[in-house]
């Protein structure tokens, strides 16, 4: 194992078990493969440990066939979990829940939709997930891409060309789920009422993220990533073009046929704004604070930081305009 990371005895054999899974057609498991496992390193992870699993094929045809490693998440509460709640009602028990629910929630998303095909949304081929019983529980085994793609740093953020991209990704997204004939997973994932209980009357609902799914503003992923991947100036001063590239290629999805106007997508930005910039804002908090470990170097560490508090401050400003604004 790499990292200092380790597997419990128990969590040896339910990799073992969906490892051989992931492959229900190879005869002879035993005979026909070995495996190894190393762990990444990952100072950002919350809520999962990961790994790659390197598969030793043992015949030609087989290798030729199958991947050489899969890719696989640990559900397990790491020390970022553990240093965001120093109050003195914190509780592992309180932890364990959140580890539970959040992993229900991504394993029912992939084993529903990790097979589908999604416009502008690249994302792993899904192989197999472990069924989820208690906190802990719940491993997925997906492609493994970790050679080929990695984790964004907030600083210095996204250039201008790659927000763009992510928002055609998240209307190719919400388009696909917005247009879907079968719309079960709209009370699969409704936690309208638990979340947001004032947009209950929304008609039109998209899922959100993996771990955090759930029906709602479709406004709210755009919101995320324009906190937490701008500056302050870049986000103020571009959001407007941002949210107009998402509506224009969800139009181009939908043959001309939006289902929303460009003005609705605008109204949606402001009316989630003071709901999504929670979220954001206590992961810029985490960010700075994590910057203790992940920059040893002291000068770039204050600029990180003091570029964090900036982008929170922007949040702030807006916010006040946005309560202004409703006030008035």
């Amino acid at each position: 194992m790499e990292n200092g990371m380790v597997m419990t005895i128990d969590e040896k054999a339910r990799v073992d078990a969906l490892i051989r899974k992931c492959f229900p057609d190879v005869e002879d498991f035993e005979h026909s493969v070995s495996y190894s496992l190393a762990f990444l390193s990952n100072k950002k992870s919350f809520w999962s440990k990961i790994a790659r699993v390197f598969l030793h094929w043992k015949d030609d045809k087989l290798s030729a066939k199958y991947p050489r490693s899969v890719f696989i998440k640990i559900p397990h509460i790491s020390d970022n979990v553990k240093g965001t709640d120093k109050s003195e009602n914190y509780s592992d028990e309180s932890d364990a829940a959140a580890l539970l629910k959040l992993t229900q929630y991504e394993v029912l998303w992939y084993e529903r939709y990790g097979n589908d095909s999604i416009p502008h949304f690249p994302f792993p081929k899904f192989y197999a997930a472990e069924t989820v019983i208690e906190p802990g529980t719940g491993i997925i085994a997906m492609e493994d891409l970790s050679e080929r793609v990695k984790a964004m740093d907030s600083i210095p953020g996204f250039s201008y060309e790659q927000v763009e991209r992510l928002m055609d990704a998240l209307a190719g997204f919400h388009y696909h789920f917005i247009s879907k004939k079968d719309q079960s997973w709209v009370t699969e994932f409704n936690r309208v009422a638990e979340i947001e209980p004032e947009f209950q009357d929304l008609q039109l609902v998209a899922i959100i993220d993996f771990q955090l799914l759930h029906t709602g503003n479709f406004a709210e992923d755009i919101v995320r990533v324009l906190i937490i991947s701008l500056s302050r100036h870049d986000r103020c001063s571009m959001t407007e073009r941002f949210l107009k590239r998402y509506h224009d290629t969800l139009t181009r999805l939908s043959n001309g046929k939006p289902p929303f106007t460009l003005n609705k997508v605008y109204e949606a930005y402001d009316r989630i704004f003071l709901y999504a910039c929670n979220f954001a804002l206590f992961g810029l908090s985490i960010y700075h604070d994590m910057c203790e470990d992940l920059e040893k170097d002291e000068v770039r560490r204050v600029k990180f930081q003091n570029e964090l508090i900036d982008r929170a401050y922007g949040v702030v400003i807006d916010a006040e305009r946005l309560l202004f604004s409703q006030s008035t």
